[in-house]
């Protein structure tokens, strides 16, 4: 049997780590905007992923790509919900993005606008 591609291995990580089926990750899968792994959740993954595919991630910024763990505020998620203030975007990490990583074992950031 030949070996599985990195991006079906990255795929069966994502699965293994989140919430998430197989048949319902594309390269275009983000990690928080369509599978909603956030704050810490979101940290860990990368170390695992990081550990898992040996990708030096020490310039990755959580805050640039997830929000912050702790429950919200009710008046502030209605704030962030209707008016979509520039703090409450983030910089959408997908599988593609997570591919590329594992292909150059280091992390960079998706040169795309947060959103």
């Amino acid at each position: 049997m030949a070996a599985d591609s990195l991006e079906v291995q990255v795929k069966r990580l994502i699965v293994e780590e989140l919430p998430a089926r197989f048949e319902q990750l594309t390269p275009d899968t983000s990690l928080f905007h369509h599978l909603g792994v956030d704050g810490a959740d979101g940290w860990e993954f990368m170390e695992t992923f990081s550990e898992r595919f040996g990708v030096d991630i020490s310039e990755f910024e959580p805050r640039r790509h997830f929000g912050p763990e702790a429950g919200c505020n009710p008046i502030v998620a209605l704030v962030v919900l209707v008016f979509r203030p520039q703090w409450s975007r983030f910089i959408p990490i997908t599988v593609a993005d997570l591919v590329e990583a594992a292909q150059s074992r280091k992390w960079k950031t998706p040169d795309r606008a947060p959103v």
